[in-house]
């Protein structure tokens, strides 16, 4: 049962950790056919100063090229899971106005499997 959703990254999360949880609630030959990926351009989060009404922007942490996938395997009778982004860090400089890499953007994956038994 192939599922693609696109949208906020907490359903994916919340959905591959339900079906993760409830192996045993689910049919062994359901959670091998499972298939969910996400995929993302960007995404970040920013953390500012807001004292004194002013919104100034302080770190902002970005990950690119987002892509989370679940899938069961029934030939091997396992499932995995792989995770990849580009992830960058960037500080704002208040003295030019403008944000400067703290951290250059870097690729990085991970992948997981583990074995379903009956």
């Amino acid at each position: 049962m192939p599922c693609t959703l696109a949208g906020s990254c907490n359903v994916v999360l919340t959905l591959m950790y339900s079906i993760l949880q409830a192996e045993s609630m689910l049919s062994f030959e359901t959670l091998l056919k499972t298939r969910c990926s996400l995929r993302a351009n960007k995404m970040a989060v920013l953390l500012s100063n807001d004292k004194h009404d002013d919104d100034t922007p302080i770190i902002e942490a970005v990950a690119s090229d987002f892509m989370l996938s679940l899938s069961g395997q029934a030939a091997r009778q396992q499932l995995s899971s792989q995770c990849g982004a580009k992830l960058g860090l960037d500080v704002y400089n208040n003295g030019l106005m403008g944000w400067e890499p703290l951290l250059e953007p870097w690729t990085s994956s991970l992948a997981v499997s583990m074995p379903l038994t009956r």
